[in-house]
C-alpha cells in the first residue's frame, strides 16, 4: 500500500501486487512463469535466516523478535516475498519463528529462540509490626508466584500460615522469611519479609529492673552504679521499669512515683549545715532497647522473695530522679491507679559515716564557721560554735 498526494492536494491510498515480468499467481499465493519455471525454495542452502534477537526474558506477553530474510545475497521483502508466524513465543521454554514464502518464493524456514524464566518481583509487607499474644496481623504479597512457604527465626514467638497470617505466642522478637517456589515462568526466590514484635496486650508481666540481689533479699534496692554524685553535691538515681505489654500500655496506666526515704538523723545534719532541701523530681523517658524485647522482667518480690523472673520484656521505661544534697536514700514506687504494683528502694549515696563525714566536712569549710559536732547513740548533731 502506497500513498498519494494529487494536485488537488487529496491523499490517495492505493494497493498493487508486483507480479515478475512473464509470471502468474498460484493458488498458494506463489508465482510460476508463464515459461514453466517455479518459484524459488526458502530451504534451499543459499538462502538465510536471521533473528534479530535469540534470548529473552518472560513478560507474560507473546515475544516476536524481528527477521531478515535473504536469499542469492538479496534481502528480501515482508508482506511481499514471504510472512511470518510465531508459536510458543509466550512462556519459558524453546519458542519458534516460521518464516513462509509468498510470491516469488516458497517454502518455509523456522528458527527456535529461547525465552528464560523471569524473576519474582516480590513485595510483603507487614500491616504491624507488633503482634499481640493470641491475636494476627497479616503479611501483604504481591509480585510472587508458585506456592509461597513462610518461616520465622523463633518458632515460639509466633507462626505464620500460607496465606500470610501471623498469630502470636509468646512475647520477643522473630524475623519473618518468605520462599516462592520456582513455576513455569519464574524463579524461585526467598524473601526477608520483617521483623514483628510479639507483646501482651494487657501486661502480665511487669516490674523494676535488679542488677544484683542475694537470696536472703526481701525487696529490691539498686546498685551502686545506678547512683551519680554531682558536683554541687545533689544526687542523679536511675532506674527502668519493663513489662510485657506495649509502651501505649505503659503510658495509659502506668504512673511513678518517688519518696524520700533518708534516715531522719542524715536529714538533721544537713538541715543543721542549711543545706537547702530539695525534693526528688521524676524525669520518665522510654527505655532503650536493652530493656525491650528479650529482657528477663524481675516481677514484684513476694513474702518467699524474689519474684518470677522467666517472663521477656517488649516495651520499658527509664526513670531518672533528681533530688538535692540532703536525699540520701529514696523509694520509687509504679502504680497503676491506686494499686502499687512494684517498688524499689535506691541509695542515692553510701550511708556510711565516712562518706557522710566527707559531705559534712565539705559544707563546713564553703561556710567559714566554725561548728560543733557530737555523736550519739540516736545519730549525730552538729550546731555553730
Amino acid at each position: 500500500m502506497i500513498s498519494v498526494t494529487a494536485s488537488n492536494r487529496k491523499v490517495y491510498k492505493c494497493t498493487f501486487t508486483v507480479n515478475r515480468k512473464n509470471s502468474q499467481t498460484d493458488k498458494d499465493g506463489s508465482q510460476t512463469d508463464k515459461d514453466g519455471s517455479q518459484p524459488k525454495d526458502l530451504s534451499e542452502a543459499n538462502g538465510a535466516f536471521f533473528l534479530s534477537k535469540k534470548v529473552y526474558r518472560y513478560t507474560g506477553k507473546a515475544l516476536e523478535p524481528d527477521v531478515m530474510v535473504f536469499q542469492d545475497g538479496c534481502l528480501l521483502s515482508k508482506g511481499i516475498d514471504y510472512t511470518v508466524s510465531y508459536s510458543n513465543n509466550v512462556n519459558a521454554g524453546k519458542a519458534q519463528v516460521i518464516v513462509t514464502g509468498i510470491g516469488a518464493y516458497k517454502g518455509k524456514i523456522t528458527k527456535e529462540f529461547e525465552i528464560e524464566k523471569a524473576e519474582q518481583d516480590i513485595t510483603a509487607k507487614l500491616e504491624n509490626e507488633t503482634v499481640y499474644v493470641g491475636k494476627t496481623g497479616k503479611i501483604n504479597v504481591s509480585g510472587a508466584y508458585g506456592n509461597l512457604k513462610f518461616s520465622v527465626s523463633k518458632e515460639n514467638v509466633a507462626k505464620v500460615g500460607s496465606d500470610g497470617t501471623i498469630t502470636g505466642l509468646e512475647t520477643c522478637l522473630t524475623d519473618i522469611y518468605l520462599t516462592a517456589s520456582v513455576d513455569r515462568n519464574h524463579y524461585g526466590q526467598n524473601y526477608y519479609v520483617g521483623r514483628v514484635g510479639v507483646m501482651h496486650e494487657e501486661a502480665s508481666a511487669y516490674g523494676f529492673k535488679i542488677t544484683a540481689w542475694r537470696d536472703s533479699d526481701t525487696y529490691k534496692t539498686c546498685s551502686n552504679n545506678d547512683s551519680i554524685r554531682e558536683e554541687d553535691g545533689g544526687n542523679t538515681y536511675q532506674a527502668c521499669f519493663m513489662c510485657n505489654a506495649d509502651e501505649k500500655w505503659l503510658d495509659k496506666n502506668i504512673i511513678f512515683e518517688a519518696e524520700d526515704v533518708t534516715p531522719k538523723a542524715y536529714a538533721k545534719v544537713f538541715e543543721d549545715l542549711g543545706v537547702a532541701y530539695e525534693k526528688p523530681e521524676i524525669t520518665v523517658e522510654s527505655a532503650d532497647s536493652s530493656a525491650k524485647f528479650g529482657a528477663i522482667i524481675e516481677e514484684p518480690f513476694t513474702e518467699n522473695g524474689r519474684g518470677n523472673h522467666s517472663e521477656r520484656s517488649s516495651s520499658g521505661k527509664s526513670i531518672t530522679i533528681k533530688a538535692g544534697a540532703s536525699v540520701r536514700a529514696v523509694k520509687l514506687v509504679a502504680k497503676k491507679g491506686d494499686t502499687v504494683l512494684d517498688f524499689i528502694w535506691g541509695l542515692l549515696e553510701d550511708l556510711q559515716i565516712r562518706s557522710t563525714l566527707r559531705l559534712m566536712w565539705n559544707y563546713i569549710k564553703k561556710s567559714g564557721r566554725r561548728w560543733r559536732l557530737r555523736f550519739g547513740r540516736m545519730g549525730c548533731r552538729i550546731w555553730k560554735s
